[in-house]
């Protein structure tokens, strides 16, 4: 439950991320060094909400370093979205924010659960008497 929850809110971030930058910018012609009208930090998190989408979709096959790829890519999205909060507005910067540090954590919980049952917790290590 928990890793379904974790790649859910790694797409939610994902996709939160590239709308807030691409919303007012036109994505056909995608830079090397600066959006057509924005900056540098614009393009960084482009390009950090694109690596986060396609994480979060390796999140849902149960990838234990897709989460941990998450969690680190989340952190970078955090403070890209610290270091331009005028940038974005500050509505779409808060909320941005918000879902980075919850995917951080998520993220972080979901690589060390381990998802299956341990021996001891199986249903089909009964004891057997006869």
């Amino acid at each position: 439950m928990l890793r379904r929850l974790s790649a859910v809110i790694t797409l939610v971030t994902s996709v939160w991320a590239i709308l807030a930058v691409s919303s007012g910018l036109s994505l056909l012609t995608l830079p090397t060094g600066n959006l057509a009208g924005g900056s540098t930090l614009d393009a960084v998190i482009l390009i950090f909400g694109a690596i986060l989408l396609g994480d979060g979709l390796a999140c849902f096959v149960g990838v234990r370093r897709a989460f941990q790829v998450a969690a680190a890519d989340a952190a970078a999205l955090l403070v890209s979205f610290f270091l331009s909060p005028n940038a974005l507005g500050v509505t779409t910067s808060l909320v941005a924010i918000a879902l980075s540090l919850v995917t951080l954590v998520l993220g972080a919980a979901a690589s060390k659960s381990s998802g299956k049952l341990s021996e001891q917790t199986n249903p089909m290590n009964l004891p057997v008497f006869g």
